[in-house]
């Protein structure tokens, strides 16, 4: 929390994954994911953190999206929705993004996606 979007994505996600609860803040967990849902940008994306100087990308995004949506929580709802639309919006016609590693920025989208359309369609 108060760091980088992707290290508080990555926090999120071992901690939900594993059903894991810190033993001495109950609510860290929230308020991280409340932290990380703050740092969403009006397009939609993340970026390493609000209004960092390189702008939102897919890799960022990919993880906050992914964390929120671990969170299993209706209250992260429309920043999931939003991220989603960002990553459908900035992908281009050959299924990649314009991030500096091409390959693992697909993959990451392509999983946040899919993760994503599950997500909404439940």
């Amino acid at each position: 929390m108060n760091s980088l979007t992707y290290k508080a994505a990555y926090t999120i996600l071992a901690f939900n994954k594993n059903k894991y609860k810190p033993k001495t803040n109950d609510a860290l967990i929230c308020e991280t994911a409340k932290w990380l849902s703050d740092q969403q940008e009006a397009s939609g994306g993340f970026a390493p953190w609000r209004s960092h100087p390189v702008g939102e990308n897919v890799y960022c995004t990919s993880v906050a999206l992914l964390a929120l949506i671990s969170m299993n929580d209706t209250a992260y709802r429309e920043a999931i929705e939003r991220a989603y639309v960002y990553l459908c919006k900035t992908q281009l016609k050959s299924g990649v993004w314009a991030y500096h590693e091409i390959e693992d920025g697909a993959s990451w989208g392509l999983y946040a996606l899919s993760q994503a359309e599950r997500y909404l369609e439940g």
